[in-house]
């Protein structure tokens, strides 16, 4: 769970006309802590034995316009998202 709460979210956008743009999200930044979402999630009232799967989120804005870059080709993105290498 450490991992998750220290986590910082690196997002990377390459569109084919030219458009970049380079963001990072430290988990720490998000309203409420990742073990706090997980306590209210499990409880006496709210049972999954088959397991769940949980949406954090992140603080990513994005804060650079895309109409900024002349387009004249189709809009194509790809999207990475990948965590810091373990110590």
């Amino acid at each position: 769970m450490k991992d998750v709460e220290t986590a910082v979210i690196q997002l990377d956008i390459s569109g084919a006309d030219g458009f970049n743009l380079q963001e990072t999200c430290p988990m720490t930044a998000i309203s409420r802590s990742p073990q706090s979402i997980v306590h209210q999630t499990i409880g006496l009232h709210h049972q999954y034995p088959d397991g769940f799967m949980l949406y954090l989120g992140s603080m990513f804005t994005p804060t650079k316009d895309r109409d900024a870059v002349a387009r004249d080709s189709p809009i194509i993105l790809a999207i990475g998202c990948r965590s810091p290498p373990r110590p």
